[in-house]
Formats: C-alpha cells, structure tokens, sequence
C-alpha cells in the first residue's frame, strides 16, 4: 500500500512538472478525482473570456471609429460620406453581435461574434486604404493597428486567428482592385509589406497566447487533482 502511494505522488510530481514545462499530461488519463486536462472545459474557458472582453472592447473601439470621421473630413473629405456610411454601418453590425451574444441561447457563441466582429472591423474599414491616397497614410497606420489589435486583445484558437485574417486581407485585396485610381506599384508594394508584416505579427503573438494559456489551464487542473487527491489522503 505504501509503496502504491509513493508510485502515485511520483506520478503528480511528474505530470505537474511537464506541464510547468511547457508539455501536455496525458490526454484523457484520469487522476484520482478527475481528469488532467480537459479541452472542452478550457474552450468553454477561452468562450467566456472573448465574451466579457466584446463588450467593453467594442463599446470603446467603436467609440474610436465614430471619432475618427472628424479626420476623414480633413484628410479625406472627398469621401467623407462614403467612410462615415462604412463607419455607422460597421458600428451598427458589432453593436448587434455584441447585443446577440448576450442571450441565453447564444452566450455561448462568443468565438462566433468575436470573429464577425473582427472581420467586420477589416473588411468595411479596408476600402480607406485604397481611397486615401498617399503612401503610409494615417488611414495605412490605422489599418495597421486594427490588424494588431484583432491578434494581441482576445484569445484566439490558432485556426481562427488564421481564418479571420485571411478573410480580412481578401476583404483588403478586393477593395484595392475595385478602387485601383491612386494606387501604383510603389505604393501597393509598401503598404503591402507593412500590412502582411502586421498580420504576421497579429497571427504569431495570438498563437504564443493561445498556447501559453493552454498550459496555464492544464498545470491548474493538474494542481488541482493533485489537491484534491492528497486531501483524503491526508486527513
């Protein structure tokens, strides 16, 4: 009996250890009490985060879009009705998701909004980049952090995180071909490089976050079983 006991606090020693290391425990091996890691309960997690964060993020963001029609009126104002319509069009369609997302019946479709939202946010704001005119304009460098944005503030799974961004930068390649006026080969060579560099960067820190989150969550659950096996044990 005793040399079972000491077999199994090895074996949570262990597990806990390769976690803490930046490895996974054994999927599905039940400890005594629970299981090690379990995927389901941290994407349910991962849900109610990116829920709570889409409603503050997007009331301020959105704040931020409607103020930045002001410099639209100065920096652009031969479209300036044209980018107020894309901005009220944008804030009313997250403002909707954001609203759907609170029901009972759809709390738990936050990844969902959170993606519409962020491709929402690329896909009506990227016919600025073309119509701006200029190179690395305001309008270039806003893009820019909104690429970033979408990658460092909610936690994405790494298959979404590449899916949103490839939606936005098709959103953003169509909107240089309908309105190619003020465009040149210098110019679409630039922004290029500085939006696909945005992107990289967006995709690759959203990741690193994912999966720092991940072993977070199992050395927790891991701690826990551990606990909640030794406590019986010790009393």
């Amino acid at each position: 009996m005793t040399r079972k006991l000491v077999g199994l606090r090895r074996y949570h020693r262990k597990t806990a250890l390769t976690v803490l290391m930046g490895g996974m425990p054994p999927e599905g091996r039940e400890l005594p009490g629970k299981i090690v890691h379990d995927r389901a309960a941290f994407v349910e997690e991962l849900r109610e985060r990116n829920r709570a964060l889409l409603l503050w993020s997007i009331a301020i963001f959105n704040s931020f879009c409607l103020a930045w029609s002001a410099l639209d009126y100065v920096l652009a104002p031969a479209h300036w009705w044209f980018f107020l319509a894309l901005r009220l069009t944008l804030v009313g369609v997250t403002s909707l998701l954001v609203a759907a997302v609170h029901f009972p019946a759809l709390r738990h479709r936050s990844l969902e909004a959170l993606w519409l939202c962020a491709f929402s946010y690329g896909a009506l704001i990227a016919p600025t980049v073309p119509l701006s005119g200029g190179d690395l304009n305001a309008f270039v460098l806003g893009y820019v952090l909104i690429l970033l944005t979408i990658g460092l503030l909610p936690v994405w799974p790494p298959a979404w995180i590449c899916s949103v961004m490839a939606a936005i930068l098709a959103a953003l390649v169509t909107s240089y071909v309908l309105w190619p006026d003020q465009l040149s080969v210098h110019r679409v060579t630039t922004e290029g490089a500085v939006l696909l560099s945005a992107v990289a960067v967006s995709v690759t820190s959203a990741v690193f976050k994912f999966l720092l989150l991940r072993r977070e969550h199992a050395l927790r659950t891991t701690l826990a079983s551990t606990r909640s096996w030794r406590q019986p044990m010790n009393g």
